[in-house]
């Protein structure tokens, strides 16, 4: 009998673990990398995702890419970005700022949020995908 309530209580609490194991699995965001959402993003469009790049921030600038490059003085994210609209940084490191007149901060990041696509994202709508709070 003893036996028998051992197994019971043993095979519950396994099940109340996969229980709560399996809900934290279907919380956390899917990690893609912005190339994944830049060639594909019918697929990820309205989806919880998590994704890596180069942030920066500045004057009417929140914006996230994949590599930067330098042109005279001041240094650029490569196109296509993908606007950054009040979304959770989940980490954030190797950051450093440029420019004189307008400072920009271009730091390494990970982000998650729900991505959209289309047209008139960010500032003044030039932006075509965005990624913004859940």
């Amino acid at each position: 009998m003893k036996k028998r309530i051992l197994i019971f209580t043993g095979l519950s609490l396994l099940v109340l673990f996969m229980a709560f194991y399996t809900y934290d699995i279907a919380r956390k965001p899917r990690l893609v990398t912005i190339t994944d959402l830049i060639y594909a993003p019918e697929k990820y469009d309205g989806k919880s995702i998590q994704t890596e790049g180069i942030y920066v921030s500045s004057f009417e600038v929140s914006a996230l890419g994949r590599l930067t490059y330098k042109q005279g003085d001041s240094l650029f994210l490569t196109e296509p970005t993908i606007w950054i609209e009040s979304t959770t940084i989940e980490t954030k490191s190797d950051c450093f700022t440029t420019g004189f007149y307008d400072i920009a901060e271009f730091c390494v990041v990970t982000v998650h949020g729900i991505f959209e696509y289309g047209e008139g994202y960010g500032h003044m709508g030039q932006y075509k995908y965005q990624i913004r709070e859940e």
